[in-house]
């Protein structure tokens, strides 16, 4: 393993953590959202494709709702298995058969995400109390294992390795309940997340890599915030 992989297992480790300790569902998506695993992928690779990252961005919020669709008829380890599945099919297809212009892709992208907001706002209104159950020890010793294992497996993905469920992976294996809850919350941020790819990549034509991702850093953050400020006016 590369200085630059355990490096980026120890950091998706700590979100993973982070998100396991929250008790709010909401709180937990927000957290997930956050492109930390993007980004070390961004500056880990040389490939920078942006047709196949903006089409992950659907593609993540299609693997939390099949976990969260599956899950309680399977179990979560099943569960993932599927929908990792169900990814890596559909990223390989595109991949290999597909060729997008990053305008095409992103066109869709949008497409995806608004059909996958109206299939949140049902979600979340016919959603039912659920009783929050912390994870245990077990699942939280899982989570490097697991974590280093999907950082190897992602690496063969292409473009789509950006957005890989790096932690989708070892969260969702960790959480013992409140799938369908996370994967809504998780959709509402795919716009920040989108709009985040969107400004890196047509900054990174212009201005070094790194300036680049902060400036779409600072677009997320505030995104969040505001977001954040809207939903507690809501209340």
């Amino acid at each position: 393993m590369t200085t630059s992989a355990v490096l980026a297992v120890i950091s998706i480790t700590a979100v993973v953590w982070i998100v396991m300790s929250v008790r709010s569902t909401r709180l937990q998506a927000a957290i997930y959202s956050f492109p930390i695993p993007m980004t070390i992928a961004l500056l880990a690779t040389p490939n920078r494709d942006p047709a196949g990252a903006f089409l992950g961005v659907p593609l993540l919020a299609s693997f939390l709702f099949i976990i969260a669709l599956l899950v309680h008829r399977t179990g979560r380890i099943v569960a993932v298995l599927a929908a990792l599945i169900v990814y890596i099919a559909v990223a390989a297809a595109i991949h290999r058969w597909v060729d997008l212009g990053a305008g095409t892709a992103l066109a869709m992208a949008v497409a995806l995400l608004a059909v996958f907001a109206v299939i949140a706002r049902r979600v979340a209104r016919n959603a039912r109390p659920v009783e929050k159950s912390r994870p245990g020890a077990l699942e939280y010793a899982a989570v490097p294992v697991v974590t280093a294992a999907t950082w190897a497996l992602g690496s063969v993905l292409g473009p789509f390795v950006v957005t890989f469920p790096f932690s989708g992976v070892p969260t969702t294996l960790a959480l013992r309940s409140g799938h369908r809850a996370f994967a809504v919350g998780f959709t509402a941020q795919t716009w920040l997340i989108l709009g985040f790819l969107v400004l890196m990549h047509v900054l990174d034509a212009v201005l070094p890599l790194p300036a680049a991702l902060a400036a779409g850093w600072l677009f997320f953050l505030a995104g969040t915030a505001a977001m954040t400020a809207l939903l507690r006016r809501r209340g």
